[in-house]
């Protein structure tokens, strides 16, 4: 049994948090192997059982709800490759977008309010357009040092 998740960085009272943030709110996955015949695959009661009683699991998607359909390989390949790139580099919480209107909270350009001209989320990083003295300055920021205006 899988419940997708990735690792997200969020701030909390000033502070850098990783937490973990679902693919699929309210699913899991269960591998359950079939008979190769493409039907709905046979489910004995010890798994049955299993999945019926995790909390919060209400049924099945697609199918019956005796006969669930499995997922083509090539979904749940999808689905697993995002878990591991989500493992291997955490992603931010908030999602910036060039042309956004952002507000530093740290740093030496603190309460200063500029326009985000480039996103780096391998490096988790913005360019961002600051007015400073009339002048649009652009300054190299990290996603930790703003929030959206």
């Amino acid at each position: 049994m899988l419940v997708p998740t990735e690792e997200v960085l969020e701030m909390r009272g000033g502070q850098k948090r990783r937490s973990d943030r679902k693919f699929f709110p309210g699913y899991v996955l269960v591998q359950i192997e079939t008979d190769g015949t493409g039907k709905a695959p046979h489910i004995d009661d010890d798994c049955w059982h299993l999945v019926k009683e995790t909390p919060k699991v209400m049924g099945f998607i697609g199918g019956t709800s005796d006969r669930p359909l499995p997922i083509k390989d090539s979904e749940a390949d999808a689905i697993l490759q995002r878990v591991q790139e989500g493992v291997e580099k955490p992603k931010p919480k908030i999602l910036f977008e060039p042309g956004e209107m952002v507000r530093v909270t740290e740093g030496p350009f603190n309460d200063f309010n500029g326009v985000v001209e480039e996103v780096n989320y391998d490096k988790s990083r913005l360019r961002v357009a600051v007015l400073i003295f009339g002048r649009s300055t652009p300054v190299e920021l990290e996603f930790g040092q703003v929030e959206k205006a």
